[in-house]
């Protein structure tokens, strides 16, 4: 009777353990890091009035462009800042159909606001210099989607910083060269609850009213 030799165990049998010692023993390779990003843009200190709006703001505008005497309604406004904190968004009349947004930013040493409006048109404005950092005035200097300047626009915007909760804002409209009427915003900075448009208002303002009636019944 033949006896039979075992087998010597393949090469692949013997090394594989041996290799998944290895590879447990081992650290994890390192990912490559991330490249680095652009460094952070310069935060101009004209700007900075703006960048600390950041939040909801409500109150009132008082229109005076069809009545002299002016028309006062309630008014959301929401200021954001972007672009590596190099512009602020402001959106005023949020959530209606005459909602506007704007944007401030710097050009050079110059304090720009471009004013998208529900005219169609893109009044640009540019602040003029001022030694009281609680008042900003933007004058017009061009546009956008304007055959000429005599069309109506905004021409001049102002800002009264008046706390840090408090801002009022008069936006000017021209027409043929001269005022048509203006539009002041007066609003007050809301907490993390803030009241975010219109329709929030209103069905507080019934509440109000019914709880009213609750008690003179």
């Amino acid at each position: 009777m033949t006896t039979m030799s075992p087998k010597a165990p393949r090469k692949s049998a013997v090394l594989f353990p041996a290799l998944l010692m290895i590879c447990l023993a081992s650290p994890l390779a390192a990912e490559p890091a991330a490249p680095a990003g652009p460094p952070a843009p310069e935060q101009h200190p004209a700007l900075e009035p703006f960048r600390l709006l950041d939040g909801t703001w409500t109150g009132s505008v008082t229109h005076t462009h069809n009545d002299p005497e002016g028309v006062t309604e309630d008014a959301v406004a929401v200021y954001r800042t972007t672009a590596a904190g190099t512009a602020v968004s402001e959106t005023i009349f949020c959530d209606t159909e005459h909602e506007m947004i704007s944007i401030i930013h710097m050009d050079g040493d110059d304090l720009v606001l471009t004013h998208y409006c529900a005219l169609g048109n893109q009044p640009k404005l540019i602040a003029a210099k001022s030694d009281d950092p609680t008042r900003i005035q933007f004058e017009f200097v061009g546009g956008t989607n304007m055959k000429s300047h005599d069309e109506p626009h905004i021409h001049r915007a102002a800002f009264h910083f008046v706390s840090p909760d408090q801002v009022q804002s008069t936006w000017e409209m021209y027409t043929n060269g001269e005022p048509m009427g203006k539009a002041t915003l007066t609003l007050t900075r809301q907490d993390d609850d803030a009241i975010h448009d219109l329709d929030d208002i209103v069905e507080l303002d019934d509440e109000e009213e019914f709880e009213d009636e609750l008690e003179e019944d």
